[in-house]
């Protein structure tokens, strides 16, 4: 797959072959007001272990494309290939693989997880439905493996509501790794948290990808959270409206660059700066960092 608007065509030490290729992927819905279309091209490729994040303004497309990659939405045209296997209209068997393979964690803990439910079965839930995971005698070791990962075994016990909303997102994080996915799916997973909690969640994330070589793709509004969290970050421009109204340009990619310096990184790297500000400029804000 070739792309125009790449700066890279894969990160420094990734391995040949992608794991997931998105080749001129375009949804496109009739409404009352004509076609929107809410992915109008886009291109990528990810590769084994590294994370890549997917910047754009809110409304553009982005979690939609996300939807895409594990079969809620449907394409109008462009491919998936997942590990060598074209997934585009994966159904049946293929579907469940595939959302097997690739486990997706929402912004909202609290409407995925199961409120009668403790926060250790939560995790532990995966590994009922797909017993060939982990052997029986297993699950009990894997699931405290995965709560004393996130900072949640002393809270196994606990039900949703009963923890904050951080923990409750350390669960869906937990409970979406049981599986040992081939790609975590992270959907605006901190953008509900306060600040702190969100600056905590990230530390946790890099802790998370540290121990375990997950692949990542993390779909974010938040520049400085690409940047601190991801090897690359894929930018989605979205076009300016069409004056009628009739029909409204979808996210296609603007550009995709490496992001320098090991994480964890610092804040204060001019580096990081500049590629802030060509970010930034890119989805249309003025950055006053220069």
């Amino acid at each position: 797959m070739t792309n125009p608007t790449m700066s890279a065509s894969a990160p420094r030490g990734a391995l040949d072959a992608p794991l997931l290729e998105v080749d001129d992927l375009r949804t496109y819905f009739d409404t009352p007001r004509g076609i929107v279309k809410a992915v109008d091209g886009v291109s990528f490729d990810l590769y084994p272990g590294e994370t890549l994040g997917v910047v754009g303004e809110s409304g553009c497309g982005k979690s939609t494309l996300g939807r895409l990659l594990v079969a809620l939405e449907q394409p109008t045209e462009g491919s998936i290939v997942f590990d060598g296997q074209d997934v585009t209209h994966a159904k049946g068997a293929q579907m469940r693989k595939l959302r097997r393979n690739i486990q997706i964690v929402f912004q909202d803990p609290y409407t995925s997880l199961n409120p009668r439910r403790t926060v250790g079965e939560i995790v532990g839930e995966p590994l009922e439905i797909h017993s060939d995971v982990v052997p029986k005698g297993g699950r009990r070791a894997r699931v405290q493996e995965l709560l004393e990962l996130v900072g949640l075994a002393p809270f196994a016990e606990h039900r949703p509501r009963e923890v904050s909303g951080g923990m409750a997102q350390r669960a869906s994080l937990a409970r979406a790794l049981a599986r040992r996915p081939g790609v975590l799916l992270l959907d605006e997973p901190f953008g509900a948290l306060d600040a702190l909690t969100r600056l905590k969640m990230q530390d946790l994330l890099l802790d998370v990808h540290a121990a375990t070589g997950t692949t990542v793709l993390l779909i974010t509004h938040d520049v400085e959270e690409a940047l601190q969290l991801a090897d690359r970050v894929l930018l989605l421009a979205r076009d300016v409206p069409a004056p009628d109204g009739v029909a409204r340009p979808g996210a296609t990619v603007g550009r995709i660059v490496d992001v320098p310096g090991a994480r964890p990184r610092d804040r204060a790297d001019a580096r990081l700066a500049q590629l802030r500000s060509e970010l930034l400029e890119g989805l249309g804000v003025e950055s006053h960092a220069r």
